[in-house]
């Protein structure tokens, strides 16, 4: 039994209604394939189905390579029809310091800090550091992408004047935050939250000076009573080791979160320079509740997602979430100082 081909353009059905004026040729049954608009999928392009001949949205095969749009990924491929990424691999540079303890200006290397305590980053990419090195490192340093430092503002020696970029003043910076073209800095051991605006203008936004200062080699605590507590705006308001800042919201009815580290509370200061108590009653604790219901011991760091506020309360060993209500609860930790 044998099977002759039939004569080449003798006309033939394939099967397939995806394609079109098929022909033997050869001895095989061929046509025009129909071709489907792109739908900009990689994962599952639009293809032709062999039985209506409707192009339709199908997985890719696995492997082909795609671009799942998370920087933090990398080797992304179709997987039954979704783009997946093995996360990146953690890897620490140095963007800018010597190492070596110092104040010089520079690229990468070539540049010096001395007591870099916290950092913030603009919009536009450009990073921040509140820099406290004790005694006369106090000033506000900028990096860019290629890692070239610059003095922001602050001329390292100690002390509280207003002014542009180096006629101003710090003392022991701790914490710094951009909100749109500003920044604000927690003059830690000033007891005075600070603006720096784009044109690298240092003014007082809240507090009144603290009127006994930190020993030189008091790296973390400024002294009992280098401040004190009073709600109200600009200098009629008061602090008392003021330490970590963040920042809630956009425009201009954002606000500042400080953690009042000496005071035992998280305040709250809006752009106009009024200062009030978001949560924490002055006594050392770590109840939760609403408001001054809530206790802390000696708050100092501040995080922001939305509206949220995540704080780390430094001697109670815990994270503190404080809503939007003010209601404050425990996120994580035993109370007792550990590892595990």
């Amino acid at each position: 039994c044998e099977h002759k081909a039939l004569a080449d353009d003798g006309d033939c059905d394939d099967g397939s209604a995806c394609t079109t004026a098929t022909k033997c040729k050869s001895g095989k049954c061929e046509g025009t394939s129909k071709t489907c608009a792109d739908n900009g999928k990689v994962c599952t392009p639009s293809q032709c189905d062999p039985a209506d001949g409707v192009c339709k949205d199908a997985d890719a095969k696995d492997g082909t390579v795609c671009n799942d749009g998370n920087k933090c990924t990398e080797t992304d491929v179709c997987t039954t029809g979704k783009c997946e990424g093995a996360p990146l691999a953690a890897k620490v540079i140095t963007l800018a310091g010597s190492g070596s303890g110092g104040y010089k200006d520079g690229k990468g290397a070539a540049a010096s800090f001395n007591g870099p305590t916290a950092v913030t980053v603009t919009a536009s990419g450009d990073v921040f550091v509140a820099e406290g090195g004790i005694p006369n490192f106090y000033r506000v340093r900028k990096i860019v992408a290629d890692g070239t430092v610059s003095t922001w503002a602050g001329q390292g020696l100690a002390g509280d004047n207003n002014g542009t970029a180096n006629a101003a003043s710090f003392r022991a910076p701790r914490g710094i935050v951009a909100l749109g073209t500003d920044l604000y800095v927690a003059d830690t051991g000033n007891a005075l939250i600070r603006k720096i605006d784009k044109d690298q203008k240092v003014t007082t936004l809240a507090g009144k000076a603290a009127t006994t200062q930190h020993s030189s080699n008091d790296a973390l605590y400024f002294g009992t009573n280098s401040g004190s507590f009073k709600d109200g705006t600009g200098a009629a308001a008061e602090f008392n080791v003021p330490y970590g800042i963040g920042a809630v919201g956009t425009g201009a009815t954002a606000f500042l979160v400080v953690a009042d580290m000496d005071n035992h509370r998280v305040r709250s200061v809006a752009l106009d320079g009024t200062v009030t108590t978001l949560a924490g009653s002055g006594t050392k604790g770590s109840t939760d509740g609403k408001g001054a219901l809530a206790l802390f011991s000696n708050p100092l760091g501040i995080a922001v997602d939305g509206t949220t506020i995540y704080v780390s309360d430094h001697t109670g060993h815990r994270l503190r979430k404080i809503a939007a209500d003010g209601t404050v609860t425990t996120l994580a930790g035993s109370g007792s100082a550990g590892f595990k």
